[in-house]
């Protein structure tokens, strides 16, 4: 949505807090930037995304001095899901 002001186009970048369709909104959007990653990694829910963990540990295997493996992986998810943002 934008505003037209005698400054210029005013456009929003935050979601509108109070609104009835902000969420929807919310959800439209976070579904047209992560098609790829919804049902696999990422859950949109009303004002928020939830990144999935890995279920399995992988035995605390490390891949790094202090970095277990499935930490790394899902940071690797996290690092996707804010590059397509």
């Amino acid at each position: 949505m934008a505003f037209l002001t005698e400054l210029g186009l005013v456009r929003s970048t935050r979601l509108p807090q109070g609104w009835m369709n902000s969420p929807s909104i919310f959800q439209c959007i976070m579904g047209k930037v992560h098609y790829r990653q919804i049902y696999y990694e990422v859950q949109p829910f009303l004002d928020d995304c939830g990144i999935k963990g890995f279920k399995d540990r992988y035995d605390d295997v490390k891949i790094a001095s202090s970095i277990r493996k499935f930490i790394f992986e899902h940071a690797q998810i996290f690092r996707q899901f804010m590059y397509n943002i």
